[in-house]
């Protein structure tokens, strides 16, 4: 929680205006770009602390999906917006902890020793 906490002192200087969170939850383009320019590289940053990097950007890509399908879940009254999107991107990455990494080496191509072997005769 001492980094969630750190990051909102970063962010309570640049969280965005209330016309933009009106923005977001009428679904407009300028605000959702105004978001993500402002947090994808913090997001970033705390997904790639979760799960491997080459799985990072389509967990960034979910994660904002999650934020524009739930905007109106959203309460400026109960927390702060980095606060709402940090849980957010934790769910998503536990996400995909859950489901395995997904990730097979492609010079390995899932085959053992023992099928190795097998082969040889």
């Amino acid at each position: 929680m001492i980094v969630v906490n750190h990051l909102n002192n970063f962010f309570l200087k640049r969280e965005l205006s209330q016309e933009c969170i009106i923005g977001l939850r009428l679904r407009q383009l300028t605000a959702w770009e105004e978001l993500f320019d402002q947090y994808a590289p913090a997001i970033y940053g705390i997904i790639l602390q979760h799960v491997d990097v080459r799985l990072a950007s389509g967990v960034l890509r979910d994660t904002f999906l999650t934020m524009y399908t739930r905007i109106d879940q959203y309460c400026p009254d109960k927390e702060y917006l980095f606060t709402w999107m940090y849980k957010l991107t934790l769910a998503a990455c536990a996400n995909v902890k859950a489901l395995g990494d997904g990730i097979t080496d492609p010079l390995n191509r899932g085959d053992t020793l023992d099928s190795k072997k097998a082969m040889k005769g």
